[in-house]
């Protein structure tokens, strides 16, 4: 509904993309300046659990067994790593944390193309809609309006081409394989023949010849082995860095910020938002409820500003009956629909 609003509206950017390299043009400045209000940062430091006392975190064990005290934690991990720090301890303080290992995940991961021309295409994003692994790009250079390629990486390089690829189940078309079972090479080579196909009509966008290099999600893992049910090797990637997607019933499953343990906050895209999303909206009012909980523990008034969802007031009406049939325990309109119309077809094959 919101990309909606800001394509209807020609006062509001549909989307809003970075002028640079995501370190450079957001992660950098921002550690830079947190760093001179006084944050330290302590990178390549993992933490093995919290330590439960007294219904608050006593304590981090790190995994060199170090201890770190803090008089607030944050947990801001992905959603596949937050269930190994809800220990028995924890989850008894803080029920709701439980449920995080039932949320459901996808795979969503890039890769650049690195060219010996800049490819433009189009100002914005492209959809390749029957693409096999539903891919989606976006020709960088001309956003990249503070980067100069010329000063990094191999001189021939003119243009970056950036690419997602979100079904990771469906055959390709070079291999007949789905995106999981290939390896990171052959991921590269299928997705760049992908991009060809729809490219390529009567003028010719893509060659070979463009082609310098390319970089794929360090995330895709590389593995190998036999099968435990089939007398076979099984070979493709692994992803150690899945997406959270929306499932019925999910919201219920996405812990608050503040979860009521007095010194622990939870900051990630899979926190209950308004932004029933995961997306960098999510995860920012995610961190913007969590500077919250902590402001209120300590007196502060609060600072982080929460922005409510924009619905045509026209929807109003329909949402009131549904929770008027939600109340009654009546199934949802839309299911009602679906079952008309199933019967009509039912009727209409035996006519």
């Amino acid at each position: 509904m919101q990309l909606l609003f800001g394509q209807l509206d020609p006062s509001r950017p549909t989307e809003r993309i970075l002028n640079g390299p995501t370190n450079e043009a957001w992660i950098d400045p921002w550690v830079a300046y947190l760093e001179e209000l006084g944050v330290e940062f302590r990178p390549a430091t993992p933490v093995r659990r919290f330590e439960v006392d007294g219904g608050q975190v006593a304590g981090l064990e790190l995994a060199d067994g170090n201890q770190v005290r803090s008089d607030e934690y944050v947990l801001a991990v992905p959603v596949e790593v937050a269930p190994e720090f809800v220990t028995p301890e924890l989850a008894r303080v803080a029920p709701e944390l439980r449920r995080i290992d039932r949320l459901e995940t996808a795979w969503m991961n890039g890769i650049q193309f690195y060219l010996r021309e800049d490819v433009e295409l189009t100002r914005g994003h492209q959809v390749y809609a029957d693409a096999p692994w539903a891919l989606t790009s976006i020709s960088q250079r001309q956003f990249w309006t503070g980067c100069d390629l010329d000063e990094r990486g191999p001189e021939e390089v003119a243009g970056v081409l950036s690419v997602i690829a979100s079904d990771w189940d469906t055959p390709g078309i070079v291999y007949d394989k789905p995106a999981r079972r290939c390896s990171r090479e052959e991921i590269a080579t299928e997705i760049w023949e992908q991009l060809k196909r729809h490219l390529d009509g009567p003028e010719t966008r893509l060659t070979d010849g463009l082609l310098v290099d390319w970089f794929l999600d360090p995330a895709l893992v590389e593995v190998g082995g036999a099968s435990e049910t089939r007398d076979e090797t099984v070979e493709g990637v692994e992803n150690r860095s899945p997406l959270l997607i929306n499932t019925v019933g999910a919201l219920r499953n996405r812990p608050p910020a503040d979860v009521g343990v007095p010194n622990l906050t939870i900051a990630s895209d899979y926190v209950r938002t308004n932004s029933d999303l995961a997306s960098m909206e999510s995860a920012n009012e995610a961190g913007r409820r969590a500077a919250n909980a902590i402001c209120r523990r300590h007196g502060v008034r609060e600072t982080a500003r929460i922005w409510e969802l924009e619905e045509p007031a026209v929807l109003e009406p329909f949402k009131h009956h549904d929770r008027i049939r939600y109340r009654l325990g009546l199934p949802h309109p839309g299911a009602v629909t679906q079952s008309l119309r199933r019967v009509t077809s039912r009727l209409g094959g035996r006519a």
